[in-house]
């Protein structure tokens, strides 16, 4: 069941519609068939019901609970006699429109650009939930004299500016305690070094923003409030972490120039409304879960066998497959259909080709990525049942989707593989990169050309490790790298990136590199030194290596053929509109022409 967080992403139908829309007797209006076309591939169609079962092996389960969801809500206002008016709607965007300084259209605007929601996705599926669980929570949600005063506190009460140390162990921060508390000025080093909160420890501890009163936590809010600064704090335990706080700053309160008048007040009621109705919202829709009786269908295969049309059942309700296969359409169609484009197209340059993929095919393929990645079962095979799990919990591919993507890289592999040849010198080079010597180095990553010369200068000027560190620190647009002081992974030989791998191998300890372009980003390196090659022989090695030189090179052959069958098809998706003609069918008039004459 989803939270209320997922619930505020939901597709829900206008309050006036209520229940009755999901399971109404008659349609408002004809649906679209399912034999309708939605592409041309090749002059190969591809109908709505392939689109529909696409869609819902992507995202049927997901769609399908977002309209029980739907289903609960409308049910619950139903009862409450709650109606949600287009004219509130409207309303609520142009405040919230206001809330960030930009008129209804551009901010509409931005969301359809930035957030790919249109003015009625947005309407239905985030202001008029939010609307409604307001009005059921309304009853729910009380604000006392206590809370404000609190709240009020917070936004002009006094404020410290200050670096935090976060720590995960009383032990650690026992000891890094004791440094910075005989020596405060080594904070920012320490914070840099051992905090493991590395949004502040990238800022040298800075919190930022200033730390204020009723965290939530009233020790640390006493211990805080209590120093002076150029102080640290004692070890405070927050939660399961533990922190150290230095004090740079007191930010006194600002109460007299803000005096809490009617208008603030009704504005700090209203925010304190906003921040209970997540928790509240969340209970009474837990509460809602907990009173349906709810058979989620889609995805569980005994359930579809038994009943076929069905999505999900609610007290004996069905929202049905084609249903929520048409909203899967409506909310995901253009992208899925899309890559049901590119499937197409691999299908037919395969079928052209004669190539032919069993499941047994897709079986091994998935058995050798599950050999490699996890350590074999007992049986001394791979575990394939627990890559399977894996996939699905770091990539959210069920089986059934990770297979249809194996069958698509078994087919252009097959096609590829007789292209594949492997010299004397890919098999050096391979060992080179595996087992030779790598580069180590410190690097600062950055946009502009002219950004990277002025830190280059900087750092000519005082070329050592630590300001080189601090420069990356400074500069660096990557944050992780920022975060650890230019600290990357050594350089190796043949990596794929040869104008960065050909600067790095010149280099000395202690040198600067020349500004190096990749790609839009410019890299500054600091040599660190050479790390010593492996002492491994080449032929103890050699058949890995080709394994592994064997695995690029096809990878390398596959993108280069689905680039090629995606700009030789002919296709048309008519969902978004995109046309696609291979460049070579387009021939000028006058061409056309003069071959006619020719002929």
């Amino acid at each position: 069941m989803k939270s209320f967080t997922r619930l505020l992403t939901l597709s829900l139908l206008i309050a006036a519609g209520l229940s009755s829309v999901l399971f109404a007797q008659q349609s408002p209006a004809p649906a679209p068939t399912p034999d309708s076309v939605v592409a041309r591939v090749n002059n190969e169609p591809i109908t709505r019901q392939q689109l529909g079962d696409e869609c819902l092996l992507h995202f049927g389960r997901d769609v399908a609970e977002k309209m029980m969801n739907k289903y609960l809500i409308q049910t619950e206002c139903h009862k409450r006699n709650i109606v949600i008016t287009q004219d509130e709607v409207r309303a609520e965007i142009e405040r919230l429109a206001k809330s960030f300084n930009l008129p209804v259209t551009q901010w509409l605007n931005l969301l359809r650009d930035e957030r790919g929601i249109n003015e009625q996705q947005y309407s239905e599926d985030i202001i008029w939930p939010s609307l409604a669980l307001k009005a059921i929570a309304k009853d729910q949600i009380v604000v006392n004299e206590q809370e404000i005063a609190m709240a009020y506190d917070r936004l002009c009460g006094p404020s410290v500016e200050a670096r935090i140390i976060v720590l995960d162990t009383p032990e650690k921060a026992a000891e890094i305690h004791k440094i910075v508390a005989a020596d405060p000025s080594r904070f920012v080093a320490m914070a840099k070094q051992h905090s493991i909160d590395t949004n502040t420890a990238s800022r040298g501890g800075m919190a930022p923003a200033p730390l204020r009163m009723h965290t939530g936590f009233p020790e640390f809010d006493k211990a805080v409030f209590s120093l002076k600064p150029g102080q640290v704090s004692n070890v405070l335990n927050v939660g399961n972490q533990y922190l150290i706080v230095y004090c740079e700053r007191i930010n006194p309160s600002i109460k007299d120039k803000n005096p809490l008048t009617d208008d603030l007040k009704k504005r700090i009621i209203e925010e304190i409304k906003v921040q209970k109705l997540s928790k509240v919202s969340n209970d009474i829709f837990a509460q809602l879960q907990q009173n349906a009786k709810v058979t989620i269908v889609l995805g569980n295969p005994q359930l579809e066998r038994q009943y076929p049309t069905a999505a999900i059942l609610i007290d004996g309700k069905q929202i049905g497959r084609k249903q929520v296969a048409e909203k899967a359409i409506e909310r995901h169609g253009a992208k899925v259909l899309n890559g049901l484009i590119q499937f197409v197209l691999v299908e037919q340059a395969a079928k052209k080709a004669g190539i032919t993929v069993t499941d047994k095919d897709v079986d091994a393929q998935i058995a050798s990525i599950a050999a490699d990645a996890l350590p074999l079962t007992k049986n001394g095979e791979a575990d394939v049942e627990r890559w399977y799990a894996t996939v699905a919990r770091e990539h959210g591919l069920s089986r059934e989707q990770y297979r249809k993507q194996m069958w698509s890289q078994v087919a252009l592999t097959k096609m590829v593989e007789p292209d594949v040849r492997i010299e004397n010198d890919d098999i050096q080079k391979g060992y080179e990169a595996n087992y030779g010597p790598r580069v180590r180095v410190r690097a600062i990553i950055l946009n502009d050309m002219r950004s990277a010369q002025r830190v280059w200068a900087e750092a000519r000027k005082n070329p050592t490790e630590k300001n080189f560190g601090d420069l990356c620190e400074q500069y660096c647009v990557d944050p992780n790298i920022r975060a650890i002081r230019g600290e990357v992974p050594p350089i190796q030989k043949h990596g794929g990136i040869p104008e960065l791998e050909s600067e790095a191998f010149k280099l000395s300890p202690g040198e600067l590199s020349d500004i190096v372009t990749v790609g839009q980003t410019f890299i500054i390196m600091y040599c660190l030194g050479q790390t010593q090659p492996d002492n491994i022989p080449l032929a103890d090695v050699k058949d890995l290596i080709i394994k592994d030189v064997r695995q690029k090179k096809i990878d390398v052959l596959m993108a280069a053929l689905v680039e090629q069958i995606m700009e030789n098809g002919t296709w048309e998706n008519l969902l978004s509109g995109e046309v696609h003609t291979p460049r070579s069918s387009l021939v000028p008039a006058d061409n056309a022409q003069q071959s006619g004459a020719d002929k």
